[in-house]
């Protein structure tokens, strides 16, 4: 791929790709991309911190080309290459709607054997999922907003603690409708280009 597209960033949040893999294929390391490891890339406008579930979350990753932006915060301790939490925000340029986005990674999700639940609610559009990974399930709750020309997205994930699948499915049940409300209810600042 000569640049990153919208699904590729969704991708890199997921784990489903290694990071070093997907800045050579997305292009991020090049074409015209700019990316930091250590806060707001260059181009950016995002804050350093945002709040969530009385939770402090930092700035562990960001980049930006012409597809758009991303920044992604973890809490203290973590980071980017190793996390239990994280949120990322994202702009996504080009000729999509927040209802396009939802159902391409729903697609995206059933295409790879995850079971998905959407909602919408007037122009927003969400969807969560939970992935395996080495490290234990990943849920993974995504928030979809019309933004003048372009969409922004919301998005939660969460390595479960082994602890918690002991208690059987109902923990997961409440763990995602937890951070639906929560996610649906929050007002999330909004990350562009400078």
């Amino acid at each position: 791929m000569s640049a990153w597209t919208p699904m590729d960033v969704t991708l890199r949040g997921l784990g489903l790709v290694a990071v070093a893999g997907l800045l050579s294929q997305c292009g991020l390391s090049g074409a015209g991309g700019k990316e930091s490891y250590t806060g707001i890339a260059p181009g950016i406008s995002a804050p350093d911190a945002i709040s969530y579930l009385g939770q402090t979350y930092t700035v562990g990753y960001s980049a930006a080309n012409k597809n758009g932006v991303v920044v992604e915060y973890y809490p203290a301790g973590e980071s980017p290459k190793q996390w239990r939490q994280m949120l990322a925000l994202r702009r996504i340029d080009g000729p999509s709607t927040p209802q396009q986005q939802a159902a391409s990674m729903a697609a995206a999700m059933r295409n790879s054997g995850s079971g998905t639940e959407t909602s919408t609610n007037g122009a927003t559009h969400e969807i969560d999922f939970t992935v395996t990974k080495a490290g234990g399930p990943e849920f993974n709750l995504y928030r979809y907003d019309p933004s003048g020309t372009a969409v922004r997205s919301v998005q939660y994930a969460a390595v479960v603690p082994k602890e918690n699948l002991a208690l059987g499915p109902g923990a997961m049940r409440a763990l995602a409708a937890k951070h639906r409300k929560a996610v649906m209810q929050t007002a999330f600042p909004e990350v562009n280009r400078q």
